[in-house]
């Protein structure tokens, strides 16, 4: 597309760039909740044991930002085997602090683990609010995509002058 003679971009140029980000970002977030969603579903069955806390506090990573993640180790016993894991929880790990403060080392904490892979766990089962907050994000990303999309079409199905 060649620019207008203003020497700005073509009328429609930025609206084609923001429903595709839209779009892209939308799938993006979605393809994130339903994975973490389908974990989360699956843990809600897992049989639980008593675990003991090892490590419970942030990991600072810096670099041009600085981000936070928890980083919590514990060791459980299934069937005798002992096994270590290192999951809070599937999904976001957004607003986590006041379940970090709950988990001193040395406490004892319910571990839940899948029987046919007791190495597999995770200190909270079932779906996480964080999770619907992505899936909030998607279906705004989408609605946002839908509204440009639209205008998009409404151009070009405008009768020309």
């Amino acid at each position: 597309m060649k620019p207008a003679a203003n020497g700005r971009p073509p009328d429609g140029l930025l609206l084609r760039a923001l429903a595709a980000l839209c779009a892209l970002s939308a799938l993006v977030h979605l393809a994130i909740v339903i994975y973490s969603a389908s974990l989360g579903v699956r843990t809600a069955d897992w049989p639980s044991t008593r675990g003991v806390m090892l490590r419970s506090t942030w990991q600072v990573t810096s670099g041009r930002n600085t981000y936070k993640t928890p980083d919590v180790r514990y060791r459980y016993q299934v069937n005798g085997a002992e096994f270590e894991g290192d999951r809070l929880q599937f999904g976001p790990t957004v607003f986590v602090a006041d379940r970090l403060r709950a988990l001193p080392e040395g406490s004892a904490q319910r571990v839940y683990f899948d029987r046919a892979n007791p190495a597999r766990s995770t200190l909270t089962a079932g779906i996480v609010w964080p999770t619907l907050i992505v899936f909030a994000l998607a279906c705004v990303l989408s609605l946002a995509a839908a509204c440009f999309f639209w205008r998009l079409l409404k151009r070009r199905l405008r009768p020309a002058d």
